[in-house]
């Protein structure tokens, strides 16, 4: 794990509600829901709850004066839907978020969770899991993950007072 830089603040209480660390990847050749069950396996110990979900479309950032406004979309496939799995810690506080083409790391703040145990030690977890990942389809003959974005979000909950 990397070591938290001496000269960033530390707070006791920050308003932090949910950290997420991700990568989004060309979709892997032959994926299905059946083989979400194999991914499950590397993280299983760790994230025994699961939940299925439908999946997120792909999303690039564009910066500059490229950015563009899209509306509602229709999606017209042959090919099957794929769906979008959620590998939860049974204190709910980490989910792992798997898909065809995208992997996603949450903490997120429970009641009864752990306290937020800094960027530091969520993002050196994230690269053991993209690892493990990474491992499981060179083995296999899908080919290797090709990235294409890349995200860190934070989510704040910071209460406003009304007038």
């Amino acid at each position: 794990m990397t070591t938290r830089p001496n000269d960033l603040p530390d707070f006791t209480d920050p308003p932090l509600d949910e950290v997420v660390l991700g990568v989004q990847f060309d979709p892997i050749p032959g994926y299905s829901s059946l083989g979400a069950k194999d991914v499950w396996g590397l993280y299983a110990d760790e994230f025994p709850k699961t939940r299925e979900l439908q999946k997120l479309t792909p999303h690039f950032e564009i910066f500059g004066n490229q950015q563009r406004r899209l509306g509602p979309q229709i999606e017209l496939s042959q090919s099957p839907l794929h769906s979008r799995f959620w590998f939860i810690s049974n204190d709910d506080s980490h989910l792992i978020r798997i898909q065809d083409d995208r992997l996603l790391l949450n903490w997120r703040k429970r009641p009864n969770g752990i306290l937020y145990p800094r960027f530091e030690r969520i993002s050196a977890d994230f690269r053991e899991y993209l690892q493990r990942l990474i491992t499981f389809w060179n083995a296999g003959s899908t080919g290797q993950l090709k990235f294409n974005q890349i995200e860190l979000t934070y989510i704040n909950v910071i209460e406003v007072e009304r007038y």
